[in-house]
């Protein structure tokens, strides 16, 4: 899949500390995954989850929150409310409150997960 190859050459350009590039790529990922699969789909989702932890790194905790947001409620409608695969997600959306001051929101996402 072409995404995958996307996503490990924006893992790269990470790994060598240009984010902006590999936000670049992580978002043809994410519009690759969305026009073959749709909106809904869990591979979005995942795609919605490495966006937020770009935007995280690149300490655009907004945006991050979003995308995290965006993606937990494709898996939850996906796998449902109590999936494992929600997991990671609530910990990440945790963590981003947690940088944007909001730290009840944060306790309600560790809890959840």
């Amino acid at each position: 899949e072409i995404a995958i190859t996307l996503k490990n050459l924006a893992d790269a350009h990470g790994e060598l500390g240009n984010n902006r590039k590999k936000l670049t790529l992580i978002q043809q990922t994410l519009q690759i995954r969305k026009n073959y699969y749709g909106e809904n789909h869990p591979l979005v989702a995942i795609a919605l989850h490495w966006l937020g932890g770009i935007y995280s790194d690149l300490g655009d905790y907004q945006q991050s929150k979003a995308q995290f947001e965006q993606a937990l409620s494709i898996k939850s409608t996906y796998y449902g409310e109590n999936h494992i695969t929600l997991t990671n997600t609530l910990v990440m959306l945790a963590r981003t409150e947690g940088f944007l001051g909001h730290y009840q929101q944060k306790k309600q996402w560790l809890k959840q997960a």
